[in-house]
């Protein structure tokens, strides 16, 4: 018998989850997490994925203003036998910082100190890609849950995905049981239909807008990078790059991009500068 952590990605699987049950984009303060259920339906996979292995800790990523200052799903968690927290931080504008750090530490640590056999690691984060594969050196035998996409979207990089040595994805019946959205942000009646296509045009204008202002601003060193990480199927913005130019342009609509539409703007920034540079 061996021992198997469960690392989780809190904002990805919310913000995911989220998306899915509401059938587009939503703030993760409208997300509401059952901590009992989520809990449970994390180690049905693990017992899945290594029947014979015995849970050593679950570790719940997420970011926080202060440690002090929880929400009420954070510390419900925290509260949980087996269960650590483990907070980045929240800066002025909300964005998470050293939440990738920490999963990345832990995943090594676990593995260098012989503490596991086995990870379950719940993320669509190409940056822990290269602790993966550290820990699969040591011994330890990885496997990764993500969330299903809506429609013709993809929420983890291939990549990814392929140095697990086993995937599994959660659809929409089965993040029901532990995650809902707020009434009022749930998806439209079908008679809205018609009002939501003229200002989904408008929307996408803007976005059309703001990606041709980062493409302008983009240096040569940005253009290799963003071209040198991403492929035809995944669209990947190193964050650094993603911040200055997405986040920085898309501020310019003045409302807060959902994950989708930062998702199109990633895709069709690579695209157009796939383009150029095939010129």
């Amino acid at each position: 018998m061996g021992r198997l952590a469960i690392l989780v990605d809190a904002g990805y699987l919310l913000m995911a989850a989220g998306e899915l049950v509401a059938g587009k984009p939503v703030k993760r303060h409208a997300i509401s997490l059952s901590a009992d259920e989520v809990v449970l339906a994390l180690l049905e996979v693990a017992s899945m994925c290594e029947p014979a292995d015995e849970l050593l800790r679950l570790y719940w990523y997420d970011a926080a203003i202060s440690p002090e200052r929880l929400t009420t799903e954070q510390a419900a968690i925290a509260a949980k036998r087996n269960c650590k927290l483990r907070l980045g931080t929240l800066n002025a504008v909300g964005v998470q910082k050293g939440v990738d750090t920490l999963m990345v530490m832990d995943l090594l640590t676990l593995s260098q100190n012989k503490a596991v056999d086995s990870v379950v690691v719940v993320t669509g984060d190409d940056d822990l890609r290269l602790a993966v594969e550290a820990a699969q050196a040591h011994g330890v035998r990885a496997h990764l849950l993500g969330i299903a996409g809506l429609p013709g979207a993809r929420n983890q990089s291939e990549r990814l995905l392929r140095e697990f040595d086993s995937t599994r994805e959660w659809r929409a019946e089965d993040v029901a049981d532990f995650v809902s959205v707020s009434a009022e942000l749930a998806p439209p009646p079908l008679a809205a239909a018609a009002n939501d296509q003229a200002a989904s045009q408008s929307a996408n204008d803007a976005l059309a807008e703001a990606i041709e202002h980062a493409l302008q601003q983009a240096t040569d060193d940005d253009r290799r990078e963003i071209m040198e990480k991403s492929s035809v199927e995944f669209a990947f913005v190193p964050q650094h790059i993603d911040r200055r130019l997405l986040g920085r342009y898309g501020a310019n609509l003045d409302r807060t991009l959902g994950e989708e539409e930062k998702r199109v703007m990633r895709r069709a920034l690579y695209e157009k500068v796939a383009a150029t540079r095939a010129r």
